[in-house]
């Protein structure tokens, strides 16, 4: 499943960057404001529709074998939250890899640090609802 991983998730964060990618450049005319809510929107969106998707589609008679869900409606529903979670912080990363052209290109050091920075905001997210929303029973 690893190298599924792999490229299930190039999908997803280049579908991401093209949908962030439009609606950056259809909200140029609009107000800062504006063109902020239409960006947390859009990457809101795109995160919880690929973990929802993802969620959903993954079952199938093939792998019923190996992977169920117990409750799948209340995975759909939280489990797609807390995956979408990842997704919230490594959407904008990856859309920030190569949008400027202008900008030196990233070394392999400065990869490094961006995914340990996706690695740790994503766990941090996880844990703040842990702490002050408690457990979903």
């Amino acid at each position: 499943m690893y190298l599924n991983a792999i490229a299930f998730f190039v999908v997803y964060h280049t579908l991401a960057v093209v949908c962030m990618r439009r609606v950056r450049t259809t909200t140029l005319a609009w107000s800062a404001a504006a063109q902020r809510i239409g960006w947390v929107g859009i990457v809101l969106a795109t995160a919880l529709f690929f973990a929802w998707a993802e969620t959903k589609l993954y079952i199938t008679e093939d792998a019923a074998a190996n992977v169920w869900y117990v409750d799948l409606p209340r995975m759909l529903k939280w489990g797609s939250v807390f995956y979408a979670m990842y997704f919230v912080v490594s959407f904008p990363n990856v859309y920030r890899l190569d949008e400027d052209p202008e900008a030196p290109p990233w070394t392999v050091s400065r990869a490094v640090v961006e995914a340990s920075f996706v690695g740790i905001v994503s766990l941090l997210l996880i844990d703040l609802w842990a702490g002050y929303l408690g457990p979903i029973v």
